[in-house]
């Protein structure tokens, strides 16, 4: 005979006394209906959905520009509105002499100028041309406060023409106006 064979299992029969008392348990522990169910869990839904409307509604109230005839509410912790530092650094490049010829160092006037608003700790100059530069260039000029400017002069030899002389400045911060970083010459060269 083998163990768990099927033929040989016996069924356990429960004593109706002993199946009345289960009955009795499950009865005292009210075991939920389907509908009884269904409308818990609707319940639940709906309370989600009322939270999560109320956060999104605040959330628009307190987060978009308020119009002007509006009064301005805060929540208890204000909203941080992150901003980053920012300076505008421009650059402007000037040529002193007229007309250029093949062999002539040229001076040019080289004008770096924060616009803030706020301090620019280094400003990173670029350069490039198709003649020699014969001065020593700046790579770097800085801290400039808002407002404040730095003119220096450099010299370039004239190989060949047309003299082509580009300098960028980048600051050391944000910068919301990009247009004036490049600044340069393109002027002809006579023989």
């Amino acid at each position: 005979m083998r163990r768990n064979d099927p033929k040989n299992v016996q069924k356990m029969e429960v004593p109706p006394k002993e199946a009345q008392k289960a009955e009795k348990v499950r009865e005292k522990v009210g075991e939920p209906s389907f509908a009884e169910i269904v409308a818990a869990k609707m319940k639940a839904a709906a309370a989600i959905a009322l939270g999560l409307g109320i956060f999104l509604a605040l959330f628009w109230a307190f987060t978009r520009p308020a119009e002007a005839s509006e009064p301005q509410y805060q929540l208890f912790l204000p909203l941080v509105q992150l901003q980053q530092a920012q300076a505008d650094v421009g650059i402007q490049v000037h040529l002193e002499k007229f007309p250029i010829h093949v062999g002539d160092t040229v001076t040019l006037t080289v004008t770096t100028h924060n616009f803030g608003p706020q301090t620019v700790g280094v400003v990173n100059l670029d350069y490039v041309t198709n003649g020699q530069f014969t001065t020593p260039l700046l790579s770097q000029v800085g801290p400039l406060a808002n407002g404040e400017g730095v003119e220096f002069r450099i010299a370039v030899n004239v190989i060949r023409g047309p003299l082509n002389v580009y300098i960028g400045a980048e600051g050391d911060l944000y910068d919301p106006n990009r247009t004036n970083n490049l600044d340069g010459i393109s002027a002809p060269v006579e023989p």
